[in-house]
């Protein structure tokens, strides 16, 4: 699927909706401790994400070490925020958001590791990096580690 943005002016302050499939709004946050006090209203948020056809927004800040980002994402859900801990089709357009706007620190092949759960006490780790297919199309790479948390049959 082709990456598309669209950019959007708010609060004195570029953010960028990005989507390599689900579309999120990417939003810079200063630093780990700002991001640790985000709180959000759920009213406002789905005012914004829906007037824009968006239904999630992925906060982040880079980390002391370079390639490092520690990440938040909120979802809309039958009116309600929710925060998941490991959001892969969001680090994917994440990891496009930094190759389009931040190039020279993410290039091909670069792997990058976002750190995502952290506050809800659930960590994760996603490693992603951007590779360029045969055809030349520019796409992430999205990967990490899984544990099973239930098993079961589907029945028709």
């Amino acid at each position: 699927m082709q990456h598309q943005t669209k950019v959007v002016r708010l609060i004195q302050q570029i953010i960028e909706f990005s989507s390599t499939g689900l579309e999120f709004l990417i939003i810079p946050i200063k630093d780990v401790d700002e991001l640790s006090k985000v709180t959000t209203n759920a009213n406002s948020a789905y005012k914004l994400l829906t007037a824009y056809d968006c239904d999630a927004m992925y906060l982040f800040t880079p980390l002391d070490v370079q390639n490092n980002y520690c990440v938040r994402m909120f979802w809309i859900s039958g009116g309600n925020l929710i925060e998941d801990t490991s959001t892969g089709s969001a680090a994917g357009s994440f990891t496009m958001y930094l190759h389009k706007n931040k190039s020279e620190d993410n290039p091909v092949g670069i792997q990058l590791e976002i750190s995502q759960g952290t506050f809800l006490n659930r960590p994760s780790v996603i490693y992603t990096s951007i590779i360029e297919r045969d055809d030349g199309q520019i796409v992430p790479r999205v990967g990490g580690d899984a544990i099973k948390l239930a098993e079961g049959k589907l029945f028709a």
